[in-house]
C-alpha cells in the first residue's frame, strides 16, 4: 500500500504500520511529523499562527461553543497577513454566537471542519490535541478521565527507533514523497531535515508551497495526486 499521512495521522498511521512494515511500499507526507518538534522557526507554542498568539494556548482562552468557528478560520487561514487573524478574533466571537462561520466564501471543507465541533466531545478532543502540539514527537504524560494516566513517550520512541531501520535504504527502501504547505510548523526546514535524515530517499522529492497553510489538500490537490502517481509508479 501507499500510506498518505497528514497532521496527527502521521504518528497514528506510521505508528500502526511500523508494526506490519512489509505492508507499506510507499509513503506520502503532507504537513505532518513523527519526530520531536524542533525549537527553531515556527512553533505551536510561540509564534504560530502569530507571534504572541500561540496555537497551543488558544484552547485555554477560546470558549468551547466558539471553538468551531475560530479553529476553522485559523486552520484554513491564508497567511498573506497573519496579523489579520488577531484583528478578526472579536468578529470570530460575534459571528460564532450566531452559530455560523466567519467568512462569506466558506468552502465546503471549512464548513465541514467547523460543523464537527457542534459535538462537545469533538471540541474537547480537538483542544486536547492542540494543547499537546508543543510536545509533538517528544511524548508527554497526561490524565484522561476514562483511561487514567497516559504516556505517549514510548509510542513516539517506537516510531523514531524503527522508521529508518525498517523503511530506510538499509530496510525496505520504500518510496517517499512530501507535499508541504510552508506556513505551518510541521513543514519548516528543520522538520524536513528530520524526515530526510531518517528516510534519505526523500531527498529531491519534496514539493514546498510557500504561501500554503496546514490543509495542503485543499490548496494543492493536483500536486498531491501527482506525488502519489509518481511514487507508486501509476503513470
Amino acid at each position: 500500500m501507499t500510506l498518505i499521512i497528514h497532521d496527527w495521522g502521521g504518528p497514528i498511521g506510521i505508528g500502526a504500520f511500523l508494526k506490519v512494515p512489509e505492508r507499506v511500499s510507499n509513503l506520502v507526507v503532507l504537513n505532518s511529523t513523527v519526530f520531536p518538534m524542533p525549537k527553531e522557526g515556527l512553533r505551536y507554542d510561540k509564534n504560530y499562527p502569530v507571534k504572541g498568539f500561540a496555537w497551543s494556548k488558544f484552547p485555554k482562552v477560546i470558549p468551547n461553543n466558539f471553538w468551531g468557528p475560530f479553529a476553522s478560520f485559523a486552520i484554513f487561514y491564508n497567511p498573506d497577513d497573519p496579523q489579520e487573524l488577531v484583528q478578526n478574533i472579536p468578529n470570530i466571537l460575534n459571528l460564532a454566537r450566531e452559530g455560523g462561520g466567519i467568512v462569506e466564501d466558506e468552502s465546503i471543507a471549512q464548513k465541514f471542519f467547523r460543523e464537527q465541533f457542534l459535538s462537545d466531545k469533538n471540541v474537547m478532543s480537538s483542544k486536547r490535541l492542540v494543547l499537546q502540539t508543543p510536545v509533538w514527537g517528544h511524548g508527554n504524560v497526561y490524565k484522561e478521565p476514562t483511561l487514567g494516566e497516559r504516556d505517549t513517550t514510548p509510542f513516539y520512541h517506537f516510531i523514531q527507533e524503527n522508521i529508518s531501520k525498517l523503511w530506510g535504504p538499509n530496510g525496505q527502501n520504500i518510496g517517499v514523497r512530501a507535499v508541504l504547505g510552508k506556513w505551518d510548523p510541521s513543514a519548516k526546514d528543520e522538520v524536513i531535515d528530520q524526515w530526510i535524515e531518517n528516510l534519505p530517499q526523500l531527498e529531491g522529492h519534496v514539493k514546498e508551497f510557500q504561501n500554503a497553510s496546514h490543509f495542503i489538500e485543499e490548496i494543492e490537490p493536483e500536486a498531491i495526486a501527482n506525488a502519489i502517481i509518481d511514487v507508486a509508479n501509476l503513470t
